[in-house]
């Protein structure tokens, strides 16, 4: 993985930063916007749509790579503020939750200390969600998650 830190203001040219998680081909993982009034995570044209250049986004005068120790300490200080973690019902608890997704259901894991287990891969663009399987489903869990299908969760302890 790169990381990117990106040194602009936003809409109201405030000062603020842009953290990027790029993976070897060009997708972004992870993406957020860190201001005064807070933090906005990636829309979701910038995950799905497409691969960026990393190289070309680092020659950028207001960016410059930085190490994944730094990016998590970070990432770690906004990620509760994600939309996500409300439709998880205690984000601080162990969850498996089962998504339908065109007669087609997908099994997830929400897991708070971002810990994977065998069996389960982690889903791009979060750090403590994971889906049964992995590579196709992993990716409709990613997307699901981003349209807000509704997830049917239990207590890890209880789905077992």
């Amino acid at each position: 993985m790169r990381y990117l830190r990106v040194y602009l203001g936003a809409v109201r040219d405030e000062p603020g930063i842009t953290l990027y998680e790029i993976d070897p081909h060009g997708w972004v993982h992870r993406m957020v916007e860190i201001q005064a009034h807070g933090a906005r995570f990636a829309p979701e044209d910038i995950l799905m749509l497409g691969t960026v250049d990393p190289r070309s986004m680092a020659q950028h005068p207001a960016a410059e790579p930085f190490d994944a120790e730094a990016f998590e300490s970070l990432w770690r200080e906004v990620r509760d503020e994600r939309g996500f973690a409300s439709h998880v019902p205690d984000p601080s608890l162990a969850w498996e939750g089962r998504v339908e997704l065109a007669g087609a259901p997908l099994l997830a894991r929400w897991s708070p200390d971002g810990a994977s287990v065998p069996g389960w891969s982690r889903v791009r663009g979060f750090d403590r969600l994971f889906v049964r399987g992995g590579g196709e489903g992993a990716e409709r869990l990613y997307r699901a998650a981003f349209l807000g299908a509704p997830v049917g969760w239990d207590l890890l302890a209880r789905a077992a």
